[in-house]
Order: structure tokens, then sequence, then C-alpha cells
């Protein structure tokens, strides 16, 4: 090392929370800024540049804690084999340049990119932490890379693999290469930010149309087929029907937008639907919410589940790997089927009709967040990157 501090890179897919990144990307950025800066020398590498306005929000954050960030590439709409070649060749040379100790990885090309830099000889460790169970997504390509780097690749070259919930660490052990890996991957939980929920200014003031006696029912994600919005969608005539002052608040943005605000329509419920995009502050529709939905495909240990709790906010999530850690059916939370939209329906109804109970399950809930802190959680990461360096 160049110095008594560990110089540390956090790999990020990119700044652009809420559009095209999200949750791992958070959680890359928040870990970065909760480091002890007497003992790590903390830089980020974002890959793909978006020249977003949400990207120059937290761009101008990390400057601001004197954290460095570089760029990897352009992102033109589409992904480029060229364009990546490009940022996989300037994170070896940023690692050289900076004498980068260890990379961290929070996404899989950038974990591709990350072993490259290693092969290099341009950083000594690469670690690297899977957020979702279902890698890489979808489709054949997807299928194809899941048996070679997920499967075999990742568990036998990296220095340490982290899973973000019981359920992606299961899995990660299943990995056929792990039998033949010399560091078992380990547990480290995603983490809240206290910071966030601090108090804000009027958050009624985001939509002069929601009236204050009326109920929103809300959700947080990137707009695609993983976050199962369709079914939340098809469960809203129901809704309006028992309860005509209910509004459906999505945030987020997505390839989806488009999709699932044409299906509003035809279900003749577009009125009742705001569909936000991106914000910098989550906080003040959060604070606003009667009901937080997450009706989700597959997750890993979904960041968003965690803030309503710390917001007061009563979840309904669907019963998958990952939400069954974090919610005790009917106790802090309610659980539905993947994709059954009568049993969403029906929570939905029946949550919405008992006020008391909503706040009784949100009470519940927040007594469960504390031991999902992200300054626990950055201590168990300062332990494991001082492990790998003393080895």
């Amino acid at each position: 090392m160049a110095s008594d501090k560990i110089h540390l890179l956090q790999v990020i897919s990119g700044l652009d929370i809420g559009g095209r990144h999200g949750g791992a990307e958070r959680f890359g950025i928040e870990l970065s800024r909760r480091l002890d800066k007497d003992r790590f020398n903390v830089q980020v590498y974002a890959f793909w540049q978006r020249h977003t306005s949400i990207e120059t929000y937290w761009l101008n954050m990390l400057k601001s804690e004197g954290i460095p960030v570089c760029f990897g590439s352009e992102w033109h709409g589409k992904f480029r084999v060229s364009e990546y070649w490009k940022g996989v060749r300037r994170l070896s040379n940023h690692c050289r340049a900076a004498g980068i100790d260890i990379i961290h990885s929070h996404f899989q090309m950038g974990t591709l990119a990350s072993l490259y830099a290693r092969r290099r000889k341009a950083v000594e460790k690469v670690i690297r932490t899977a957020h979702i169970t279902l890698e890489w997504g979808e489709g054949l390509v997807a299928w194809l890379l899941r048996q070679t780097t997920t499967n075999w690749l990742f568990p036998l070259l990296l220095d340490q693999e982290v899973g973000v919930s019981e359920a992606v660490l299961q899995q990660l052990m299943e990995h056929p290469g792990t039998r033949f890996s010399k560091h078992a991957p380990i547990l480290i939980h995603n983490a809240i930010f206290p910071d966030d929920f601090l108090p804000t200014s009027d958050p009624h003031s985001w939509d002069i149309l929601i009236k204050e006696d009326d109920l929103v029912i809300g959700s947080v994600g990137r707009l695609t087929r993983q976050k199962g919005y369709e079914t939340l969608i098809k469960a809203a005539p129901a809704i309006l029907n028992a309860f005509p002052q209910a509004w459906f608040v999505l945030i987020g943005e997505g390839e989806l937008r488009s999709r699932l605000e044409e299906l509003t329509r035809s279900l003749g419920v577009h009125e009742r639907f705001r569909f936000i995009g991106k914000v910098e502050d989550v906080r003040p529709y959060l604070r606003r919410m009667d009901l937080f939905v997450l009706p989700s495909l597959w997750e890993g240990l979904p960041t968003v589940i965690l803030e309503s709790m710390a917001s007061g906010v009563p979840v309904i999530a669907t019963d998958i790997p990952g939400t069954r850690e974090l919610i005790q059916d009917g106790f802090n939370g309610w659980l539905v089927p993947v994709g059954d939209l009568k049993s969403l329906s029906d929570k939905l109804l029946q949550s919405l009709s008992e006020p008391i109970l909503r706040e009784t399950v949100a009470a519940a809930a927040l007594s469960k967040i504390g031991q999902f802190s992200i300054d626990q959680m950055a201590q168990k990461y300062e332990n494991l990157f001082h492990r790998l360096i003393s080895k």
C-alpha cells in the first residue's frame, strides 16, 4: 500500500439512481460515505455516464464529501461493446494511477472489468457484492452468463463474494464453482441510511391534487418487469371502487413506463395514478403514503422496504426470498404470492379498511430496522477489507 490507508474503489453501474440504476448503486454510494476516512481512501468508479440531473446531484454530493468520482464510459442509449471496453481499460488505468488496493464491485459487468484489472496487475484484491437473486436478468444470453460467470468464474477468481440477504447467500453457496473456491461467500445485509429519514419540508407540497384525507398507495423502484407493477395497476379498479379517494403513486423511471401508463388508461384508472419519475429525495413521498406496495418478481434484500419501514409506512410485498427476511406476514407487514391479483387486491382492501391495523403493523416494522443500519454494515465491510489486505 502507498500509505497506511487502504485505497478502495467502489465500482457501480452509474449515478443515475432511480433511472437505469437503483438499490445496488445507492448502497455502493452510501457505503463509500460511511467508511472510516482515517482508515480508508475511498473512490467511486461509475461505469456509465448519462448526464442526467440525478447523476449531477449524486456527483456533487460525493465531491462535497471529498469522495472522488471517475466515470468509465458514455452511455449512448444501449449497450455498446466498444464503450464497455473503453470503460474496462479506463478502470485498469485508474487503479494503477490511484494505487488502488481493493476493488469492491456492485454489478456483474463491473466485476468482469475488475477481474481484468487484477489480471493486468493494476489492483491486488477484487470482491463483489451480489444484490439480487436473478443476476444478469432473463433470456438465453442471461442464462449463459449465469452458467459461465456467476456459477464458475466469480467464485473461483474473486477474493470474496458477499450476499446482501440469506436468500442471495444461499444461492452463492449453491454455485458449483463455490465448492472449489478458497473463499466461502459471506453475508452482509443490505442497509438503510438513517440520514434519509430526518425531518423534511412540507410532505404534501409535491402534488396539490392529493388532499389531506386521500389515501395514497405508493411504490419506489425502476419501472421494469422485475418490479411486477402490472399486478398493482390491475388491482386498482377494485381498490378505487371501494376507496374512490385513493391515489397510486409510482416513483422511478424505466423502459416499461409507457406500457404501464397505457395499462392505466385501458383500465380507466389513469386519472388516479401519478408517475413521478426520478426524484432526488423520496422522503416527502414515502411520508405521505398510507401503504407501500412492492409486487416484485425477485429481489435481494429490498432497501425500499427498509426505507418504508423507517418512514412509518406499512408494507405489502410479494412472498419471495429477500422480502421474507424483512416481513413476518400479518405482524410487521403483509406478504402475497407473486402475480396473484386477487390476493394483492384483498390485502389492499383489508389494510385500507383498518387504519388502526396499519398503525400497529407500521410500529412493529419500525422496531425491526435497527439491525440494518448502514453504520453496522460499514463496520463489517471495514473488517472484511482489512482481513483481505492482511492476507
